[in-house]
């Protein structure tokens, strides 16, 4: 496996000064950064709804009130969250408020670019040694909840790092623009990053096309599990997919096939992960997808605890995800 890339950070960027957020923003280019920017609380708190972030930048004044306010609220989300602060004001009751919130760094305005790069990329290696990166591969929005939305919610819950691969819009099963945004809001609830490419519904392919949109969201990913379809299925997309996963993911140590609506009685999973915790997760990320859930029976809270409660036989009794493992290696 490669070297992990900046480019598989994700940053939020929290600052009022539109000249120095300029500057902020032009540096974390240059590094290949992912960012999204924030000028006040506010905005801080509706990009918070629809992202997941390795690592929060934060001013601590703003003109909506003080940055650590925010920090709380994001912990709460995603509790392994990297924090630096940032400020002009080098007051001892700041100093205190940050050690309370357990912030990673501190940086006192102005500061140099190679400083404020080189507290990142040691935040960016300490994540990469407590956690692992995970990436689920759906072929349709709500795929990837309705087969593994429980084990993702487990991994955040871990400390690793979750993204979410969707190849389509669905449009066949409804407004493109609708199913993105609920899977926005799926992404959010789970804790996990999202990439929304745009294949055709329907027409997936498991040739070179599809191979490419999974082999460049695993470069900038780099994850050493995936999740995705099984071949088992009588949905062409869901079986493409699984094929075009197999040669774009070549070189990820673990590959697993999950189970979805489809999925035929060939589906033979020898992996059952426990989901007893993180089942309301599940549901809620389901949920999320209104424009299908109140027409599609196998997205009922109902039906998602059952089927988690008949693999559960093969795990003592639990609640639980089966996967087919195509290959599974140890950390």
């Amino acid at each position: 496996m490669n070297q992990p890339t900046t480019a598989s950070t994700k940053i939020l960027l929290l600052e009022d000064s539109k000249e120095f957020a300029l500057l902020l923003t032009h540096w974390l280019q240059l590094a290949n950064y992912q960012f999204d920017h924030a000028q006040d609380l506010a905005q801080a708190e509706r990009l918070l709804e629809l992202g997941s972030y390795d690592i929060l930048l934060s001013d601590i004044e703003l003109p909506t009130g003080l940055g650590f306010e925010f920090v709380e609220k994001a912990r709460q989300k995603m509790p392994h969250l990297a924090v630096v602060m940032m400020t002009s004001q080098q007051r001892a009751d700041y100093a205190v408020q940050a050690l309370r919130l357990k912030a990673n760094d501190f940086l006192f305005k102005p500061f140099k670019q190679e400083e404020l790069m080189a507290k990142l990329a040691g935040l960016v290696e300490q994540q990469r040694s407590i956690g692992q990166s995970i990436l689920a591969i759906g072929a349709h929005p709500d795929d990837v909840e309705l087969g593994c939305a429980g084990s993702l919610a487990a991994h955040v819950a871990r400390g690793d790092r979750v993204h979410i691969l969707t190849l389509c819009g669905g449009e066949a099963g409804g407004a493109a623009s609708m199913r993105a945004n609920e899977s926005k809001s799926a992404a959010a609830l789970l804790g996990a990053g999202l990439t929304l490419a745009d294949l055709a519904d329907t027409q997936i392919s498991e040739g070179a096309q599809t191979i490419g949109v999974i082999e460049r969201c695993i470069a900038q990913i780099q994850p050493q599990i995936i999740y995705t379809h099984s071949e088992k299925d009588g949905h062409q997309d869901h079986r493409n997919t699984f094929r075009a996963t197999l040669v774009a993911a070549r070189q990820v140590p673990s590959l697993f096939c999950y189970q979805a609506p489809s999925t035929t009685v060939q589906f033979i999973p020898t992996r059952f992960n426990d989901i007893g915790a993180h089942l309301g997760a599940k549901q809620r990320a389901v949920a999320a997808y209104a424009s299908q859930a109140s027409i599609r029976p196998y997205m009922q809270a109902e039906l998602i605890e059952a089927t988690a409660r008949y693999w559960g036989r093969f795990a003592g009794y639990g609640l639980c995800e089966a996967f087919e493992v195509i290959r599974e290696r140890s950390r």
